[in-house]
């Protein structure tokens, strides 16, 4: 199923507007720069910077678990590797494919703004949508890759925003 999509996005999506507009999206996700630089943004401006500190840290949270731990744990080819698709859009990507370490730190981040403000979040959850899409485009992640990066992104931030929340509580109530 997961072969069936990437080659259905490929055989009916695939243009040559389409191509460079999708490298440019795909683009934002690289190194989290768009995402740690909303973060650090974020800390500047006291009506944010709690909810910055929990991007960062869902950023780092999502990276670790999804490049640092998952990739290599489970080692997953990419599909354009295993279907030997030698002509991609953007350079080749050196780490494993399961799960994609774009879509859990797009959602990571994605998720904490929208836990901040619901209609900046509506923007960068877009945002990270058209990020966690271009990985199927480039064919450099398999739809099931997408999803469970989805999930671990969502995750983090939650669970950064409670352990930083709580910490902050007992900080407050020990004062």
């Amino acid at each position: 199923m997961d072969l069936a999509i990437l080659n259905w996005i490929q055989d009916n999506l695939r243009c040559g507007f389409f191509d460079q507009i999708i490298v440019l999206i795909t683009s934002l996700g690289n190194g989290g720069a768009l995402w740690l630089a909303t973060g650090l943004l974020m800390m500047f401006f006291k009506s944010s910077r709690r909810y910055g500190m929990v991007l960062l840290l869902s950023l780092l949270l999502a990276y670790t678990v999804s490049v640092e731990i998952l990739q290599p744990l489970v080692g997953r080819v990419r599909p354009f590797v295993a279907q030997n698709i030698g002509d991609l859009l953007i350079t080749a990507p050196k780490h494993y494919s399961f799960p994609s370490g774009h879509t859990a730190s797009s959602f990571a981040a994605a998720t904490a703004i929208a836990l901040w403000n619901k209609r900046v979040g509506i923007v960068a959850l877009v945002c990270a949508s058209l990020i966690a899409f271009s990985r199927l485009y480039l064919y450099v992640h398999y739809p099931s890759d997408v999803l469970v990066g989805v999930l671990i992104g969502i995750g983090s931030a939650f669970l950064v925003r409670h352990l930083y929340m709580s910490a902050l509580k007992r900080i407050h109530h020990h004062q």
